[in-house]
């Protein structure tokens, strides 16, 4: 149900989706784009989306032009596992995140593991982080909308999302990790309940792998 792709062009190419390309190809897949370098232009009618190097854009299967330019990551996920996390995107097929937008750059790093040619993922790996995408999108996307709000779900990825950012803060406690929410103490509890953990077991088993990583890592072997 995943689809993965990069594009590159080294001069501009114009694009376009018809009506009747829609009619004819039906397509109920979101695309996840990453503008890797150069520049793409989207157009839904009268609305235009720049995307620059590191810019990501979102996008429905409907009718739209494109001046397409540089190198981009695509991911087409389905669309119904979008739409279940994030409802309020039925609304808006077209869109970009803002540079500094929560979870960004895990979102990023996730679009970077699918074109990675160095080492491919297999089936399993493909759906779990498939998965993790479809969340962290739903998430980089949650603005004005209360974490209160968010499917369970979603408020577990958002929780991990901002403790392994802060792994190395001796300080990081459920009551920090809880108020960066909105949530209360009692219900991030219950979240890591659900997945049949708690806070500090998770916490410690993170920073240990965190640490593994850091012995295997080539460019960490000078530190001390």
């Amino acid at each position: 149900p995943f689809r993965f792709a990069v594009a590159e062009a080294k001069t501009s190419y114009r694009i376009a989706r018809t009506h009747r390309d829609v009619a004819n190809t039906p397509s109920d897949h979101y695309a996840i784009y990453l503008q890797l370098s150069g520049e793409t232009v989207s157009f839904r009618g009268e609305e235009a989306i720049q995307l620059y190097a590191g810019d990501i854009g979102f996008c429905a299967p409907r009718p739209y032009r494109a001046v397409h330019g540089g190198r981009c990551a695509i991911a087409m996920v389905p669309r119904a596992m979008v739409e279940r996390r994030a409802p309020w995107l039925r609304g808006r097929p077209h869109r970009k995140l803002a540079s500094n937008a929560r979870f960004a750059n895990q979102l990023r790093l996730h679009m970077m593991e699918f074109v990675d040619d160095v080492a491919p993922l297999g089936e399993t790996e493909t759906s779990l982080l498939a998965d993790s995408l479809c969340n962290l999108w739903a998430l980089a996307a949650t603005e004005g909308i209360p974490s209160t709000r968010l499917e369970p779900e979603l408020q577990i990825e958002a929780l991990f999302a901002f403790c392994r950012e802060n792994l190395h803060d001796a300080d990081l406690s459920p009551q920090q990790a809880a108020d960066h929410l909105g949530i209360s103490v009692r219900t991030l509890h219950s979240r890591f309940r659900q997945i049949g953990q708690t806070f500090g077991h998770w916490l410690l088993e993170n920073r240990l792998q965190g640490c593994s990583n850091a012995l295997r890592d080539p460019n960490q072997q000078t530190l001390n």
